[in-house]
């Protein structure tokens, strides 16, 4: 009786993955044994593979740890056997595919230096990642786009998706009025992991004291960091 040729597939063939995670592909062959099993990349051996410190090959699994945008691609799993009489098929091949996810990150700061009556600037850039919606928001409340004419507070947008940056205007800036929580929020809907779909970053201006108190989220339940800046100083202010 022939030996039955091998047959190669992989678990979960198309894999999509947040950067800095982890991702595993397995690779099932069927047929009569002996059967190897060999990972490649297109134009890229095995040997080559493993030169990574974050991939590991094992016989059926190739594994990645701190995925980068660099491991975004094709995978080849080769299962081949050399007792196969001439003419019969020695190796099959099955191919996955990994995309690699960059979740949003902002990046919230001072246009230029400020006093009481004059125009304030804030920039909201999107520094990591790609968004599909851009929101501005005052203690809690959300500042709509279309203004009248006649408002004192404006949302400018530049370009978006990938290379987003949003300006929020506010002429004739007054105390109280004007005082509190600045923030900007940027969504990918697209983002596996839902808790990372969203980036916020904030300000909280107080004109009573002259400052700009600035923060930084630290985690998805709104965590920040504080530190204080002077408003009539002559450097931008970056978080």
């Amino acid at each position: 009786m022939l030996p039955v040729p091998p047959t190669a597939s992989i678990f979960h063939s198309n894999r999509t993955v947040l950067i800095d995670s982890e991702v595993t592909l397995q690779c099932l062959a069927t047929g009569d044994k002996p059967v190897t099993i060999t990972w490649t990349r297109p134009g890229m051996s095995t040997e080559q593979l493993v030169t990574n410190p974050r991939i590991t090959v094992s016989k059926t699994t190739l594994s990645i740890v701190d995925v980068q945008p660099s491991d975004e691609g094709q995978y080849e799993c080769q299962a081949h056997n050399p007792f196969v009489s001439m003419g019969g098929r020695q190796t099959s091949t099955a191919e996955a595919s990994i995309t690699v996810q960059i979740p949003p990150k902002t990046r919230l700061s001072l246009l230029s230096p400020f006093k009481a009556g004059q125009t304030a600037r804030l920039l909201c850039q999107l520094t990591e990642g790609s968004a599909d919606s851009v929101r501005w928001w005052k203690d809690g409340m959300s500042i709509p786009f279309t203004q009248k004419a006649s408002h004192r507070m404006k949302i400018q947008m530049e370009s978006w998706r990938s290379n987003m940056t949003s300006v929020l205007v506010v002429h004739n800036v007054t105390d109280p009025l004007d005082s509190g929580v600045y923030e900007c929020s940027v969504e990918n809907e697209d983002v596996i992991d839902i808790t990372k779909q969203q980036s916020k970053s904030a300000f909280l201006v107080d004109l009573s004291s002259k400052y700009v108190l600035r923060t930084i989220s630290l985690n998805t339940f709104g965590s920040y960091n504080y530190n204080y800046y002077d408003t009539t100083t002559t450097s931008s202010m970056y978080l």
